[in-house]
């Protein structure tokens, strides 16, 4: 089969991870699709003590993503405090969910700016909401759509992470007789 041309469906959800800093001003944008193994992350030089926030968050964040099935903001410490997740906002939070083909969310979509940033308003959530859907239709590509399950191409980016991820560890072989 002939090479395939354009970007990887990493790259490319990278680049839109970037995109969402530019596009609403944040300091922090993250993606996070555990079946995926994929948790990206991209801070602006002024995100400061913001970005360490993430990874702590992400799998609540995750959990109330996937429990509300809906784009989440939080911009003051009441609506922090109203979803049992601070006593004190670290900022101003806009969740979207990322959703495989059979609609069950697969991760999420997460922009995080200072608390003393401008509100995140129903524009930014629209405008997050299109890019979490750009984001699921980049993740389904790497599952068949009549099964469900990975193909190939899938099978092959994920192999290729958990090699670059795990240090290379002898396999023995055993045979019965």
């Amino acid at each position: 089969s002939a090479p395939r041309s354009g970007p990887s469906g990493e790259e490319s959800l990278t680049q839109m991870v970037a995109d969402c800093s530019v596009y609403l001003d944040v300091a922090v944008s993250c993606l996070h699709a555990p079946v995926e193994q994929l948790d990206l992350c991209v801070a602006r030089d002024d995100a400061g003590e913001l970005q360490p926030l993430w990874p702590p968050l992400r799998e609540r964040m995750l959990a109330l993503v996937t429990e509300r099935n809906a784009a989440v903001v939080i911009n003051t410490s009441r609506e922090w405090r109203a979803l049992g997740l601070e006593d004190r906002a670290p900022g101003k939070l806009l969740l979207v969910p990322l959703r495989h083909s059979d609609g069950h969310v697969c991760g999420l979509l997460c922009t995080l700016n200072r608390a003393e940033g401008v509100d995140f308003s129903n524009s930014d959530r629209r405008l997050m909401e299109v890019l979490g859907d750009q984001g699921s239709r980049i993740i389904q590509r790497s599952y068949d759509k009549v099964t469900g399950l990975l193909n190939r191409h899938g099978f092959e980016r994920r192999a290729a992470r958990l090699l670059e991820r795990e240090p290379a560890h002898p396999v023995g072989s055993c045979a019965a007789s």
